[in-house]
């Protein structure tokens, strides 16, 4: 049942911040305001009688990081035998794949009633590098 606020009721202008965040996603922290007027719609909680007015929000499924550092032995120097040390390769290129479909953290489902899927399994993943490794000094150069 839909009924409208009488505007005497209420303050026309009600923030709304989120407090805890759906399992699996992020806390949204931006606070925003609702206009609430004799147009508003609203529903009554049969049991407390209070006005309920539904306001949706979008939420943003936490993600994960995954560091990936590609390191080898290098020349590092010669004095009658090769002297090599353990440092990070530079150019390295790397690709990540779904092990098993992953799916949206709060089991929402489609219009089927099959849960959303993020990621297919074995469907390959974006890897976006957040910094780039230094090249590492040439091949032993002091010949």
């Amino acid at each position: 049942m839909m009924n409208i606020i009488n505007e005497e009721e209420i303050d026309p202008m009600e923030g709304i911040e989120e407090v805890t965040a759906p399992n699996g996603y992020v806390l949204n922290h931006n606070a925003f305001e609702v206009l609430v007027d004799s147009n508003t719609a609203y529903q009554m909680d049969q049991t407390s009688g209070d006005a309920i007015i539904e306001v949706t929000m979008e939420n943003q499924p936490v993600k994960g990081k995954l560091t990936i550092k590609k390191s080898g032995e290098v020349l590092a120097s010669f004095d009658k035998d090769f002297g090599y040390e353990m440092s990070s390769l530079a150019d390295a290129e790397f690709a990540v794949y779904a092990a098993e479909d992953i799916y949206t953290p709060d089991w929402q489902r489609d219009e089927n009633g099959n849960r959303i899927v993020i990621h297919a399994k074995d469907s390959r993943q974006r890897v976006q590098l957040s910094r780039q490794v230094p090249a590492v000094r040439p091949l032993y150069s002091g010949w």
